[in-house]
């Protein structure tokens, strides 16, 4: 991107954790397994706010976030978008989403464990049409780093995480409601209680 953020401090879900930068990454690991408890609405909150933390305006401008929320204390299972503006989620549609979430990851049990599934959306095309190929390729590369914040925040709040490469693009378009959208998954990233 143009225009990339500046480096600043300490990402604030870290420093509520009281846990420094290099201990997060150093204690990264992917989750295994996903344990039957629900996630507090804050914890959705502050992964928002961490994924999103030090991307560039351009980037914000091209990508999203949204939630296929399973178990999150209080709040109805179903697709949520991300209002960076207001901070905070915004209800697409309520549904228990498990079993075709599951489905569009390929059989993949973990997808229907997890608390809750972060996508990051982008309009690949209107990004290719600005910048060319590159920017096709950097609004991937910045859709990583997001998933590595995701990364970083829910290790500081003491929940797991997992990413999932393998999933049917279409499938997961229709159940994020997408048609006619021109923003497509880039990348899917699961968070929950880690099974110990």
């Amino acid at each position: 991107w143009p225009q990339a953020a500046e480096p600043g401090a300490t990402s604030p879900v870290l420093e509520a954790a009281r846990l420094s930068a290099d201990r997060a990454i150093l204690g990264r690991r992917s989750a295994r397994g996903f344990a039957d408890a629900p996630l507090d609405p804050a914890q959705l909150g502050a992964l928002a706010v961490a994924a999103l933390a030090r991307t560039s305006a351009d980037a914000r401008a091209a990508l999203s976030l949204a939630a296929v929320v399973h178990r999150v204390r209080g709040v109805a299972s179903g697709h949520y978008a991300w209002d960076a503006a207001a901070s905070r989620w915004r209800l697409v549609r309520g549904a228990d989403l498990r079993d075709d979430l599951v489905r569009t990851c390929l059989g993949q049990s973990l997808a229907g464990e997890a608390a809750v599934a972060l996508v990051v959306l982008g309009d690949v095309d209107a990004v290719q049409a600005r910048w060319g190929a590159r920017g096709a390729r950097d609004a991937y590369v910045e859709a990583g780093r997001i998933a590595h914040r995701i990364y970083l925040a829910a290790g500081a709040l003491g929940l797991g995480a997992r990413n999932l490469a393998a999933f049917v693009d279409d499938s997961l378009s229709r159940l994020l409601g997408l048609r006619g959208d021109p923003r497509v998954a880039l990348h899917l990233t699961l968070v929950g209680a880690p099974s110990r």
